[in-house]
């Protein structure tokens, strides 16, 4: 199996498939994660600093990645990758945040949440990639 291919710009492999296998896995994987953050609930302060901080950081590098990679197959754009679409500017704010522990902005990130997070999940080829498979 050649990784490279998930990589490359045009990707040859098998079709997403809306509810399918795949994407019913990845639905129940991320379900399982929230419910695995429950488990630092009552833990203690330094605990919380650190998930918040993984999170975050996790978050901010998964942007960055995708900037990386949109430049290297020759696709970024200042039009389209600027942090002003609502998924991007969610990541980012989101992670802040986590850092800061603004409760203002945990509830505006979160209501940015309902809206984006769950329509990426359910559709993501008609939400997410939509620009690329036109």
């Amino acid at each position: 199996m050649d990784i490279t291919q998930y990589f490359a710009r045009d990707y040859h492999g098998a079709p997403f498939v809306l509810f399918g296998t795949v994407h019913i896995v990845t639905l129940i994987v991320v379900a399982l994660f929230i419910l695995g953050l429950t488990r630092f609930k009552g833990a203690s302060e330094q605990t919380l600093r650190k998930v918040r901080w993984t999170l975050a950081i996790a978050l901010w590098l998964n942007e960055i990645a995708w900037h990386i990679w949109n430049i290297a197959v020759g696709m970024w754009t200042i039009q389209t990758m600027l942090p002003l679409q609502l998924c991007s500017v969610l990541v980012w704010l989101t992670g802040f945040t986590l850092v800061s522990r603004n409760y203002t902005l945990y509830e505006f990130s979160y209501f940015l949440g309902i809206g984006v997070a769950i329509q990426s999940l359910l559709t993501p080829r008609q939400t997410v990639f939509a620009p690329f498979l036109a």
